[in-house]
């Protein structure tokens, strides 16, 4: 070498065991890569929702309100709304 430094791999023979061991290494990291994807998808979805049933908890919380009326309101008081 002309740089006088070693690479790291310089002294590393060639060898059926060693392409073996890189091979099966290759295969796992494709393995993961594809586990990965599929859980960062999945995750998405679960958050996807999530944010589906806080809207649809608001909706129905705003929809309540407006059955009931206010916390002053004497038939939303009759009627149980201040318990809700």
């Amino acid at each position: 070498m002309s740089s006088g430094r070693m690479r790291p791999f310089d002294g590393v023979e060639d060898s059926p065991f060693l392409r073996m061991q890189l091979k099966s290494l290759e295969e796992d990291v494709d393995m993961l890569r594809d586990r990965t994807l599929k859980f960062s998808k999945d995750c998405g979805k679960y958050r996807d929702g999530l944010e589906d049933a806080y809207a649809n908890e608001v909706n129905f919380s705003e929809s309540i309100k407006g059955f009931y009326g206010s916390l002053d309101d004497p038939f939303g008081n009759a009627v149980g709304g201040a318990i809700l």
